[in-house]
């Protein structure tokens, strides 16, 4: 009977983690519908992978995420044309977008560990931090991680 008490509890702490992300937190310093143009310098993807071995039996599956790409699609989504290089007749009107992971904390008694991403909206024309979104992710792999975190960054911008 202990093994299905001790399994419960750790499905409930599990299930309870999912709440347990921080909200993002969002910082405006200029309205985002002046800007119609997007430019996202190019980075490598993110790669993890899962396997389960059991008695000598299982599988390794990997996974590739190109943070960029998922952020590209949102703004191409919401009207916003997507630059492959910067155009110096257009500065004014194009955001820099930046990304990164800016941290990982652990809950659920070390049995989670949510990615937190941040991604600032830069003004070409003055490199100034037009916007600015930080928030939590968490999934079965690191790209999930990576995934989710800049959904929840994305979902909440005050775009056109």
């Amino acid at each position: 009977m202990k093994p299905v008490k001790y399994f419960i509890a750790l499905l409930s702490l599990t299930l309870c983690a999912c709440g347990l992300l921080r909200p993002a937190t969002h910082i405006q310093n200029d309205d985002l519908a002046k800007y119609k143009y997007i430019y996202i310098p190019y980075r490598a993807n993110v790669t993890s992978g899962t396997g389960t071995f059991y008695h000598g039996t299982g599988g390794i599956t990997s996974q590739n995420i190109n943070p960029g790409d998922l952020i590209a699609g949102y703004f191409i989504k919401h009207g916003y044309a997507i630059l492959p290089e910067l155009n110096p007749s257009l500065l004014s009107e194009t955001l820099i977008v930046n990304y990164g992971e800016s941290g990982r904390r652990e809950i659920a008694l070390g049995l989670a560990k949510p990615l937190e991403m941040t991604i600032q909206l830069l003004s070409a024309e003055t490199n100034q931090i037009v916007y600015s979104v930080t928030a939590e992710g968490m999934g079965e792999t690191v790209a999930d991680d990576v995934r989710n975190a800049i959904n929840r960054c994305l979902q909440d911008l005050p775009l056109k």
